[in-house]
């Protein structure tokens, strides 16, 4: 940090957290810049593409990484009291879409001794780019309950394909979601559970937001994040400078 002429960081929250580290550092702050991601596949699927994948016909997506700071605890907590408030015929499947990561062994075998829910929640380690747009493209909506987040980039994927989001209120997420999605607590089982519940007992309710998130969300593509990057690096250093000439050129190959 000391020597950096420029940083830039995933969202608002974690600059603001970085700023925050540098001075309780003693540290002198570089420019730092908040750089919005963008979101989408470097191949979209086509109207005629099948992926691989087998769906059911019903379900809600969450995708990340299984790991402990995602808070997949608190959706099966909720899938739990869904299935004993309506039943399993009118509570869709839940999909985990993601890697194993770490600290999640004991949730494994939790899910495994409940034999997933009896079948109600299902995990799907290593979706190819066609698979994962398929299953954002056949989802009801998504779920994203994460405890802490540099930004949210599957809250951006969902939005882009013209899918709802029930998200968590904490840190970035609020950045990459706006007034396009609701918000709980992810602290808050009660809140989640309601939140979630309301656009699956609700279909017009979920098919007004869907309309809204369509005629008001515009995705950012990487190119866009790509071009914001060289435009702040020309801002910072000598707009003669070989280094961001050199950039540029590499960039737009």
């Amino acid at each position: 940090m000391p020597v950096a002429d420029i940083v830039f960081t995933n969202s608002k929250h974690t600059r603001t957290a970085l700023i925050t580290f540098v001075a309780e550092s003693g540290w002198r702050l570089p420019r730092v810049v908040a750089l919005e991601m963008g979101s989408g596949f470097s191949e979209p699927l086509t109207a005629g593409e099948q992926a691989m994948v087998s769906l059911p016909p019903r379900y809600v997506l969450f995708v990340s990484t299984i790991e402990l700071r995602k808070n997949h605890r608190l959706l099966i907590r909720v899938w739990q009291r869904l299935l004993e408030r309506h039943g399993a015929d009118l509570v869709p499947n839940l999909i985990f879409a993601g890697k194993i990561g770490w600290l999640v062994d004991g949730l494994l075998e939790d899910l495994e001794a409940s034999d997933y829910l009896n079948g109600k929640i299902i995990l799907l380690r290593s979706l190819s780019d066609a698979d994962l747009q398929q299953a954002y493209r056949s989802c009801l909506f998504t779920v994203f309950p994460s405890l802490s987040e540099g930004w949210g980039l599957p809250i951006a994927e969902s939005l882009a394909r013209g899918k709802f989001c029930v998200a968590s209120n904490h840190t970035s997420i609020p950045e990459a979601g706006g007034d396009l999605i609701d918000y709980f607590d992810p602290l808050n089982e009660d809140d989640a559970l309601a939140k979630i519940e309301r656009p699956l007992i609700d279909p017009n309710y979920l098919a007004a937001r869907e309309a809204q998130l369509r005629a008001e969300y515009r995705p950012r593509t990487w190119a866009d994040c790509v071009h914001a990057l060289i435009g702040a690096l020309d801002q910072t250093v000598a707009p003669d400078s070989q280094a961001v000439s050199q950039l540029t050129r590499r960039a737009s190959r």
